[in-house]
C-alpha cells in the first residue's frame, strides 16, 4: 500500500500538473471554436461588428478569432508542484475576458489609415452620397478627439468551468485507478 501512495504522490507532484494543463489549454481553445465560454451549457459570445459585414474576409471569422489567432494561440500552461497555472501573455486578453473600456490615443498613423479605409469603403466620390460603411471611417479620421472609448463587452474564454471540472476529476480518477491496479 505504501508504494501505491508513493506512486500516487509521484503523478500528483509531477504528471497531473502536465496533464491537466494540457486539458485545460485544449478545454479553453475549444470555448473559441465553440464561440463562447462553456459553463454548465455553452454561453455564447456577443457578436463582433465585423461579423456583420457583408463584404470583407475578417467578417468569416468568429468573435476573438481572425486569420493570426494571436490570442488564441496565446494561451500557455506553466506546471508546477501539485498545481498548474493557465494563462496568456497577451496584453488584451484581460479585458476581452472580462469585458471594459479601453482609451487608446488617435494618432496621425490612426487618421491615416481610417482615410485609406474610407476611400476603400467607397467614400470620397464626387456628388454621390457615402456608403454607409464608408462613415465611421470619415468619422474617425475628421475627430477631434485625442483618446477614444472603446466599450469592449465580456467574452469569457479562460476561467472556472464545471465541465472542465468534471473532465479533470476523470482524467485523475483514471490515472489513480491505474497506479492502484498495478
Amino acid at each position: 500500500m505504501a508504494e501505491a501512495q508513493k506512486a500516487i504522490d509521484k503523478f500528483f507532484d509531477s504528471d497531473a500538473p502536465r496533464l491537466v494543463g494540457e486539458l485545460a489549454v485544449s478545454h479553453f481553445k475549444e470555448n473559441f471554436r465553440k464561440g463562447g465560454f462553456v459553463n454548465n451549457g455553452l454561453e455564447k459570445w456577443k457578436p463582433t461588428r465585423r461579423q456583420g459585414v457583408a463584404a470583407g474576409a475578417a467578417g468569416k471569422y468568429g468573435p476573438l478569432l481572425s486569420s493570426r489567432d494571436n490570442l488564441y494561440r496565446s494561451l500557455v500552461y506553466r506546471p508546477s508542484v501539485r498545481k498548474v497555472t493557465i494563462s496568456t501573455p497577451v496584453s488584451y486578453a484581460a479585458v476581452h475576458n472580462d469585458g471594459g473600456t479601453v482609451h487608446p490615443t488617435v494618432t496621425p498613423k490612426m487618421r491615416k489609415f481610417a482615410w485609406r479605409k474610407y476611400y476603400e469603403a467607397g467614400g470620397g466620390n464626387s456628388g454621390q452620397e457615402d456608403p454607409p460603411q464608408a462613415t465611421p471611417w470619415k468619422q474617425l479620421a475628421l475627430t477631434k478627439k485625442q483618446k477614444l472609448s472603446i466599450n469592449i463587452p465580456q467574452r469569457k474564454f479562460i476561467g472556472a468551468s464545471a465541465e472542465l471540472e468534471k473532465k479533470i476529476n476523470r482524467l485523475l480518477q483514471s490515472h489513480v485507478d491505474k497506479i492502484l491496479k498495478r
